[in-house]
């Protein structure tokens, strides 16, 4: 790797994202402590960084916190939860993204190679069709005409079921059925992970209540009885500059975790277990990695440096908020160059990556 790569990670770790995750992890350990919970979930993948900061955190300071990180992915609690849902299940499988194909949309319900053919001959659509990416209309167009097959209905639910008991043998194992609380810890945006977690546990008769901490929240909860949602550098009531200033698709690269996503689970003797899709290409698992350790030495830099009154406090939210609102939006040419090479994918089923900068994205805005 080139040395201004590491000198970039080196540098961005030291003075933005290790203060920033420092102090986002910080405020969610305080919160639990404040709300008396002990165990704490933090979810793959984008959980992954910021569980390693918690365990060295819950470490120094011997809070009385178990942290955890729990394999999933959107698409490993909505399968199983699709045939608990309704209509809901569909409106899912519906919605739109960065590049959404045919292809990807037929992914997302985990069809078999059988299924897929006999759903694209109900539905009389080409399979030379189905790498094409779907403008606005045309994936309004294709996903109607998937909600009027009934062969599709059926594979979804029947294939909902299939995958449903290995994954609540997964949260049973992991102790979430343990306590009239859960407590989960990821990125944010919409909070849909929350939603689905809560009605996989509601299936199982789980009574207790669900919190989220978030980093950031575009949205509200869905319904009250998804539980609470809390959110630290911005929410849907927040500064509009925060949200303004922000890129998500970057800040989920940067916490990017060393393996695959979590595509379903299985059982394996008296285990259940995450199945995992491909890791990062070689060359990507090697920034991954790189940036990791920039960012967990750059938390250490910033303990060491910053009086132990002033963490957390609105003087050092602010001065994090203005160093994100720079990187985010006016980033140096070496960030943006070793940035901009993160591989990214906006879809369930983690098909398409694409450079976050890509040389095709620039020519677009000439």
């Amino acid at each position: 790797m080139e040395k201004i790569v590491r000198e970039t990670f080196a540098k961005v770790g030291r003075e933005i994202t290790g203060p920033a995750l420092f102090n986002f992890v910080k405020w969610v350990l305080e919160e639990a402590v404040e709300k008396k919970i002990h165990t704490i979930y933090f979810l793959a993948r984008d959980g992954y960084i910021l569980w390693k900061v918690a365990e060295q955190l819950t470490a120094a300071l011997e809070l009385p916190i178990a942290c955890k990180y729990l394999y999933c992915s959107r698409n490993s609690l909505r399968v199983p939860s699709y045939h608990l849902i309704g209509e809901e299940a569909f409106d899912l499988l519906s919605l739109g993204g960065y590049c959404v194909t045919p292809n990807s949309i037929l992914e997302r319900a985990n069809l078999s190679a059988n299924q897929r053919d006999s759903v694209l001959k109900q539905i009389f659509f080409s399979e030379s069709l189905c790498t094409e990416p779907l403008s606005r209309v045309a994936l309004n167009g294709f996903t109607q005409r998937l909600r009027r097959s009934s062969y599709f209905r059926e594979s979804v639910i029947q294939n909902s079921k299939n995958a449903y008991p290995a994954a609540m043998g997964y949260l049973r194992q992991e102790g979430l059925f343990d306590g009239d609380q859960v407590a989960i810890v990821d990125s944010g945006w919409t909070g849909s992970m929350q939603r689905s977690l809560r009605q996989l546990l509601e299936s199982g008769n789980y009574s207790g209540t669900i919190t989220g901490f978030y980093f950031g929240l575009y949205a509200s909860p869905k319904e009250i009885k998804d539980g609470n949602y809390q959110a630290w550098y911005f929410s849907r009531q927040g500064k509009a500059l925060d949200k303004a200033l922000f890129c998500n698709n970057l800040f989920e690269c940067i916490l990017s975790a060393p393996h695959g996503m979590t595509h379903s689970y299985k059982k394996e003797g008296e285990l259940y277990i995450p199945v995992l899709l491909p890791s990062p290409t070689a060359k990507q698992l090697e920034m991954i990695e790189v940036q990791i350790d920039s960012i967990l030495q750059g938390v250490k830099s910033y303990i060491e440096s910053v009086d132990g009154k002033n963490i957390g406090s609105k003087r050092q939210r602010n001065h994090i908020r203005k160093q994100m609102h720079r990187f985010m939006a006016r980033p140096s040419l070496d960030e943006a160059s070793v940035y901009g090479a993160f591989m990214f994918n906006d879809d369930v089923n983690d098909s398409h990556h694409v450079e976050i900068a890509s040389p095709e994205q620039i020519k677009k805005l000439d």
